[in-house]
């Protein structure tokens, strides 16, 4: 039930089978109840009254039609005025003086003078009253003029002493209202501020094809009610969501994994720490997370050689000085906290997904391995002290040894073994032996029963060497089998 003046308050006594008014702002009990504010206000505190109000007293000797000339103080009983035989009279309009001054002690209706002042002239002509300007004074001549280079006039013109001017009429989706003196016009138009998308077509049919945004398969009904903006948007430019780079850490040392057992080493451990992306397109749109809180490290002494350090800048670095290798695996750890990363969004700039939670990266582990070097006859016959590459002696097989030609009975080839890699604590024992047949390319097997062992020292570290027994050979690749 629309209405365009004041408010219908229709659920305050809709109640079936009640004899009472449909409004229940159209009936009190007694004439005291016409100045109690619950009388009147409504479950959501609100109070609804108006000038103007007609309420029915119910009980005497108040009882009767009391109609309401101020609703801003309708608790004080001088805005209430019983109805009584004389028509009700009201002043309408915003004038600075009333014509109708109210009732006498009869109930009379009384009326204001009509007086003039100045040039004024009040006249009865008939049942008419004429108010003009005595000619003998003189009066201003007035005419209306449009000012700017608008391209519509708002004055018209003057007919006799009216000055007329057009109105102002939207068209479309402009409308035109007025607030106080100002007069609005709105482009906008359509629900929600913007025309909207409204079509006869049947509500099931769907797009065949991908039209720039809008995907195959969208029907009628999924387009029906947005806007035309919005449309022209999602046709034009396609809404794209971010791609993610998540965070992620580093942990590096700049020294090879195999290092001789013994040495001492000054190292720097140098943790990084990348915050990630979140890319549109490709391009960069911020951080995935957000800053380092703390980087956290492990270390073969127990924690006790890297320190860990709050920090919120992406790279730490501390160095260890003065570290000894020792055999086999040392390991070294690093973990990084770090803080949520900011809200992500497509292209369009609407929020997508959820903010990278706090966390801490996976552990990032740098392992040197504390190796004793193999020797052997690689560069002259007569020096079996050649030192090898260094090879991992918990994982290293098929070494290689490219032995040199054994001229004689007198100069023989050999390689030495570290007795800690075939026997305590690394317990790999070399169980063949191979050499690479330039023939046929392939590796065959050579009987260990052709070499002699013995024991010999290389920096006070016990070694097995093993001395070709047979008759003078060429050069050759052996290659070792653990």
């Amino acid at each position: 039930m629309p209405r365009n003046r004041g408010t219908f308050n229709y659920t305050s006594n809709f109640e079936p089978l009640v004899k009472a008014p449909i409004d229940a702002r159209m009936r009190v009990q007694n004439y005291s109840d016409l100045i109690d504010p619950s009388t009147w206000r409504d479950l959501d505190g609100n109070i609804w009254l108006f000038d103007g109000a007609l309420v029915v007293v119910a009980n005497e000797p108040e009882g009767g039609v009391y109609w309401l000339k101020d609703s801003s103080n309708y608790a004080d009983y001088a805005s209430w005025e019983k109805a009584g035989k004389t028509t009700g009279v009201l002043n309408i309009g915003d004038g600075s003086a009333h014509i109708f001054a109210g009732y006498d002690s009869s109930d009379n209706i009384q009326l204001r003078t009509l007086k003039g002042a100045g040039a004024a002239i009040v006249q009865e002509v008939g049942d008419t009253i004429i108010i003009s300007l005595d000619a003998s004074f003189a009066g201003e001549i007035n005419y209306g003029q449009n000012i700017g280079l608008g391209d519509a006039s708002v004055y018209s013109g003057k007919v006799g002493d009216a000055l007329q001017f057009r109105e102002i009429k939207g068209l479309g989706s402009i409308t035109v209202s007025t607030s106080d003196n100002i007069i609005l016009i709105d482009s906008s138009g359509g629900t929600g501020g913007e025309p909207t998308y409204d079509t006869s077509l049947d509500d099931g049919l769907s797009m065949p094809t991908t039209v720039g945004g809008i995907p195959s398969g969208t029907t009628v009904a999924d387009l029906k009610g947005d806007t035309l903006i919005s449309l022209w948007d999602d046709l034009l430019f396609p809404t794209v969501n971010p791609t993610y780079v998540l965070p992620n850490n580093t942990f590096d040392d700049a020294k090879a994994i195999l290092q001789e057992i013994d040495n001492i080493l000054n190292i720097t451990y140098t943790a990084t720490f990348s915050k990630g992306q979140i890319l549109v397109s490709g391009s960069f749109q911020d951080f995935r997370s957000g800053d380092p809180v703390n980087y956290n490290y492990t270390d073969p002494s127990g924690n006790t050689l890297l320190v860990d350090a709050s920090s919120a800048s992406l790279v730490n670095s501390q160095t260890v000085n003065g570290y000894r290798v020792l055999i086999g695996n040392q390991v070294w750890g690093n973990t990084v906290d770090y803080l949520e990363g900011p809200q992500p969004e497509d292209n369009k700039g609407n929020p997508v997904d959820s903010p990278y939670p706090a966390g801490t990266t996976s552990n990032k582990s740098i392992t040197i391995e504390g190796v004793y070097a193999l020797y052997g006859t690689t560069s002259t016959i007569s020096n079996p002290d050649t030192k090898q590459s260094l090879v991992s002696m918990l994982s290293g097989n098929n070494v290689v040894f490219a032995l040199v030609a054994q001229p004689d009975l007198t100069s023989k080839q050999s390689f030495d073994i570290p007795d800690a890699w075939t026997g305590s604590p690394t317990n790999r024992p070399l169980t063949g032996l191979e050499q690479y047949n330039t023939l046929s390319s392939t590796w065959d097997s050579i009987n260990l029963a052709t070499w002699v062992t013995s024991s010999v020292s290389h920096g006070g570290v016990s070694y097995t060497r093993y001395t070709w027994n047979g008759s003078p050979i060429g050069a050759r690749q052996v290659r070792l089998k653990f």
